[in-house]
């Protein structure tokens, strides 16, 4: 209670000696306001004004002079020079000219700007170099047009007659504002040109019209009152030397009064008769009288106008005691009040702030003195409460801080995720254990990597930043997608990532926050299901093309007997003999289709037309569906093309009707439709399909007339492993593998079922846009070799004795081995004889590709061709030599064409 009341009376005294204070302030301002008249103060200052106006025009009218004559004096002894003068007459001799340009040189460092110019009215020839002697060696700058507004001054000058001109312009070539000094070169009474140099329009405003004193202005104006020079730039007539009189800027747009201009205008008259006097005018000039001294400078015709505003000007050295009083009053008042306010306030305050200071920089070791009196006091106690209060609060929140960091640290590091953070400019900020455990990467080298590139491989640093900036792209801010990571053993692992970004209080994002899973094994397991899915639909394929395979060898041996027994017609022969050559392109074709649709490659698309896929594929689909089904297929007269893989839409494809077949096995006239037919996107399909891209598509359905899908099933017939099927009658992958295949083309699945009614099934591809497709040509003559020595490898007894044979018959010679060992002792044996290789590419002892590859060591050039009849990239996938490849079976005409591009290359 004691303490509170000391407080209070404190306080009191603060305020009393306080207000005590400012009274004593206000009634020594007051008792100088008193005793410095109003009426004394104006009477003097109008007589100091009159003196000091009348000091400062001869001082202005002096200054102007000064540097325009001095530059006009060097202007016209250099404008006499006889080298100058030649220089103007006989432009057309070198060495004058070198004269005269030396002249020039020599007089622009005595120039006030360091700067000259000249002319010449014979040719027009501008000439001029500057301070920085930026133009030495190429002075003449361009010749001066009587057409060019800008060239004006130059013709102006030289129609005046006048020794020498002065203005204000701005030159449009040099982009600089000078006053110019324009002398006249004369021989005699005629004119050569003009001459001079331009003092630099700040300068000359610095050296002629600014004025350090408050309330004085300086101008300079012509006769007719247009402005030449004048603080205020916006008001100087920068184009005198070639704008109309009536455009110029004129004293009217100063001094409103017609009175006044009319008086300004006697004084002129009178300064033109007299001009070593001076005049002084009352004027008004912005609603104030002030006073205007005016003096004539006949060396430059222009007259000198000081203007002085009485109230703006500082007197107080001609006042005797009364200044002196005031300003020591005010002195002692504004001591006065500093010392009070720094014995009760300001230091107090200035304690509390440096211990504010301490604490601001974390220093919670101290508490705040208690400093002051009354209020102050007061302050110092609530403030130092109030530290207590926050260091307490402080230290359970940086104990719960630090708890909760130390559990979600570990939550982060057991999680078997690989989580870390990275800012908008590809900086990771955070990794956690489970990252840094499968990389083999530290902490540390993480954080200090400025990009992904200093801590993983190249490839897959920028496709992780690719997918970064998709995600900081994406309007949901969040981002999936599965990429490749290299794990401490060496081996690469694929991981699915979910990237989400990062976003404050204040809705700006700071980065991205990553998680990636394992799916390594995942994804081996999916492709192992998915390819026995695939053998599975190969087991129904292979039965059907068995059974077109076994009709084709029937039809190749009854043509072949029927040949036999009709040896005499040789036309009934070479049809025979034809037609066999079909069937057994067909059943090469069959082959050719099955290993395709085998493969276990990644996805490979180009472009090619849906048309025309669809047509063969009808072919090698007829094969699969029982006779007793009625399959037709429609297609559209337009050739769609797409970007895509065939072979992935190919067993898409079969996988389609193969349920189809199977969903009409029991049903009386059983019918599957194909169609293709060219598909408009409008508003209906892209609110079902928004993801859908162009205003075209490929529609492709497969209809049948079957059992239907129950509406509790159709919602999962495209999900993995569900099917409807018996066991042992499906894996449930099929639809699965549907979905996805179209999914990776960018297009939709659609499906239509009902119980009892059938179902179709529809897919919406999008068409991309080419140039021509690849056309295949008819079939040419073989073409013959010149005796070149041909060396054929082959374990096949039969194909190696018939090629050789054919290859004779084309007119090359031949060598024969049975395998690669064989075939590369042969060749060392014959080396500079062979010309070209041909090689099966599976045989016993060694392989056609291991075989290229010994005599590519022997000779890099010696062209290789290998044969195979297996798929091409498989029987190639190993290969470290490039060679040409033909497939089993080839025609001749292939054979001798791939022969004819390997010898002869250009």
């Amino acid at each position: 209670m004691l303490h509170v009341k000391r407080a209070r009376v404190g306080a009191l005294k603060l305020k009393t000696r306080f207000i005590a204070l400012m009274v004593l302030i206000l009634l020594g301002f007051s008792l100088a306001a008193w005793l410095y008249s109003e009426h004394l103060m104006s009477r003097m200052n109008e007589e100091w004004a009159q003196q000091l106006a009348e000091r400062q025009v001869k001082f202005d009218k002096h200054r102007t002079l000064s540097p325009i004559i001095r530059e006009v004096g060097l202007a016209l002894k250099m404008a006499s020079e006889p080298a100058l003068i030649q220089m103007a007459l006989h432009e057309d001799q070198p060495d004058v000219v070198k004269a005269g340009i030396a002249l020039l040189e020599q007089y622009r460092i005595d120039f006030h700007d360091h700067s000259y110019f000249a002319a010449f009215s014979k040719s027009g020839h501008y000439y001029t170099n500057d301070a920085s002697n930026q133009y030495h060696g190429r002075e003449l700058r361009y010749t001066l047009s009587k057409e060019k507004e800008s060239d004006t001054w130059f013709f102006a000058t030289l129609a005046g007659h006048k020794d020498y001109d002065i203005n204000v312009n701005e030159d449009t070539e040099l982009g600089v504002t000078k006053v110019w000094i324009n002398v006249l070169i004369r021989q005699g009474s005629k004119v050569l040109g003009v001459i001079g140099t331009g003092i630099d329009i700040s300068e000359f405003l610095n050296e002629a019209v600014d004025t350090v004193h408050p309330g004085i202005q300086n101008l300079l104006v012509t006769r007719d009152m247009a402005i030449q020079i004048h603080p205020d730039r916006e008001l100087i007539n920068y184009a005198s030397a070639f704008r109309a009189s009536e455009k110029n800027i004129r004293l009217d747009a100063l001094f409103r009064n017609p009175a006044d201009i009319k008086n300004i205008q006697q004084a002129m008259d009178q300064l033109e008769k007299n001009s070593n006097t001076i005049r002084m005018l009352r004027v008004d000039f912005r609603g104030e009288k002030e006073l205007l001294g005016i003096a004539y400078l006949p060396e430059i015709q222009w007259f000198d106008l000081t203007l002085m505003n009485t109230r703006k000007l500082s007197l107080f050295h001609d006042i005797n005691y009364l200044p002196l009083l005031l300003v020591a009053f005010f002195l002692v008042a504004v001591l006065s009040v500093w010392g009070g306010l720094s014995h009760w306030i300001l230091g107090p305050l200035t304690r509390l702030q440096d211990a504010m200071e301490k604490i601001e920089q974390g220093n919670l070791g101290t508490s705040p003195p208690l400093v002051g009196t009354g209020e102050i006091y007061h302050l110092s106690t609530r403030f130092r409460s109030m530290f207590e209060y926050v260091r307490e609060t402080n230290r359970a929140l940086e104990d719960t801080v630090k708890e909760r960091t130390t559990l979600l640290q570990s939550v982060l590091d057991n999680a078997p995720l690989a989580i870390w953070m990275v800012d908008c400019n590809g900086r990771i900020q955070f990794v956690n254990r489970t990252f840094c455990n499968e990389t083999g990467i530290g902490e540390k080298m993480f954080l200090q990597a400025a990009h992904y590139s200093e801590v993983l491989p190249l490839a897959q640093s920028a496709s992780y930043r690719q997918t970064d900036r998709e995600c900081l792209a994406d309007g949901d801010g969040v981002h999936v997608s599965s990429e490749w990571l290299t794990f401490v053993d060496g081996e690469e692992h694929l991981l699915e990532i979910i990237k989400a970004r990062v976003v404050d209080q204040h809705g700006m994002v700071l980065g991205m926050i990553c998680l990636g899973a394992d799916i390594t094994e995942q994804k081996r397991l999916e492709e192992q299901l998915l390819q026995s899915q695939k053998m599975e639909a190969i087991g129904t394929l292979v039965g059907g093309i068995a059974h077109d395979f076994n009709n084709t060898l029937a039809a190749i041996k009854g043509n072949i007997y029927l040949a036999r027994h009709q040896m005499n017609d040789r036309l009934v022969v070479d049809a025979k003999l034809n037609f066999i050559e079909e069937l057994a392109d067909r059943a090469a074709e069959m082959v050719k289709q099955l290993l395709t649709f085998a493969r276990k490659d990644m996805v490979s698309t180009r472009p090619f037309s849906l048309t025309s896929f669809m047509n063969e594929e009808f072919k090698l689909s007829r094969s699969i569906i029982p006779e007793n089904i009625d399959y037709s297929m429609r297609l559209s007269n337009q050739e769609l093309i797409i970007h895509g893989d065939a072979t992935q839409l190919q067993q898409a494809l079969i996988n389609l009707l193969n349920n189809a077949r199977d969903a009409v096995a029991h049903v009386h006239q059983a019918r599957i439709t194909c169609a293709l037919e060219l598909f408009s996107v409008d508003a209906d399909f892209l609110a079902r399909h928004p993801e859908i891209r162009g205003e075209q598509l490929a529609h492709l359905s497969v209809e049948d007339n079957g059992a239907g899908i129950s509406p509790d099933a159709i919602g999962h017939i495209f999900e993995p492993f569900f099917t409807t099927k018996g066991v042992g009658e499906g894996t449930g992958l099929g639809l699965s593998m549907v979905y996805g295949s179209i999914q990776t083309h960018g297009g939709v699945i659609e499906v239509e079922s009902s119980p009892g009614q059938g179902t179709v099934f529809h897919i919406y591809l999008p068409l991309t846009e080419v140039g021509e497709l690849p056309v295949e040509l008819e079939e040419e003559e073989a073409l013959e070799g010149s005796g070149e020595t041909i060396l054929l490898v082959d374990d096949e007894v039969a194909v190696l004795n018939t090629t050789g044979e054919v290859l004779r018959g084309l007119g090359y010679h031949v060598l024969l081995a049975s395998n690669g060992e064989e075939g590369l002792q042969t060749y060392r044996d014959h080396a500079a004889d062979i010309d070209v290789i041909i090689s099966d590419a599976v045989m016993p002892k060694m392989g056609g590709v291991e075989f290229a590859g010994h005599v590519r060591r022997l000779n890099p050039d010696i062209p290789v061709i290998i044969i195979t009849g297996y798929d091409r990239d498989w029987a190639l996938k190993t290969r470290r030599v490039e060679v040409e490849t033909l497939l089993k079976p080839f025609s001749i005409v292939e054979l001798s064409r791939v022969l004819h591009k390997v010898i002869h290359p250009a």
